[in-house]
């Protein structure tokens, strides 16, 4: 008799539902349904849908010309007249073939009550050039000039460093001119530094 109670109690035993094969798996499906779903509707917009809802606009009829239409105006941007005018040089272009001689500042800024101007030819020259800095102010007065020799680089030749006192100079915006030479060409490079 008493082994009819312990098979009764091993076939009346259960195992825990997380321990059956088919719930694990119904888990992982689930879980992976959800992460499908969510990825659906939380997928940010693509950039070729438009984002501006488009507008409509409306014209008033005019009576027989008591107001005629006037035809709008593109608006082009204002040009700088102070902007200096530079020399487009294109891809694979060689600047020494140029007629004359260009370039263009690395460095334009006041330290200690000096400004410091660093030039750079876009030229090789083959012999020692000259760089000549003039600097004006508001009112078109040069209040400094200077000259320094311009020395061939590896493919650029460099003028030597300007470093100009302005401790005595009113503030506000100064225009700087230098005046390029050196293998029979010229050349200017024009720019604005506020002081």
């Amino acid at each position: 008799m008493s082994k009819t109670k312990t098979s009764k109690r091993k076939n009346s035993h259960r195992v825990p539902t997380y321990r059956r094969p088919w719930m694990v798996i119904i888990f992982f499906l689930a879980m992976a349904a959800a992460v499908v779903l969510a990825l659906l509707f939380l997928k940010p917009r693509s950039n070729d849908e438009p984002k501006s809802t488009p507008t409509t606009t409306t014209q008033t009829p005019t009576t027989n010309n008591s107001n005629p239409a006037v035809p709008e105006e593109e608006t082009t941007p204002p040009e700088d007249s102070a902007e200096p005018e530079k020399t487009t040089q294109y891809e694979g272009e060689d600047p020494n073939t140029l007629g004359t001689l260009t370039g263009y500042l690395t460095r334009k800024g006041v330290d200690d009550g000096e400004l410091t101007i660093v030039a750079v030819i876009d030229q090789y020259l083959h012999s020692s050039g000259y760089c000549t800095v003039t600097l004006k102010n508001s009112a078109g007065q040069t209040v400094y000039s200077a000259s320094r020799s311009a020395t061939p680089d590896a493919t650029t030749s460099i003028c030597d460093t300007f470093e100009i006192p302005v401790t005595n100079l009113a503030s506000g915006k100064y225009q700087i001119e230098i005046n390029l030479s050196g293998d029979n060409k010229q050349g200017k490079i024009i720019d604005e530094v506020e002081l």
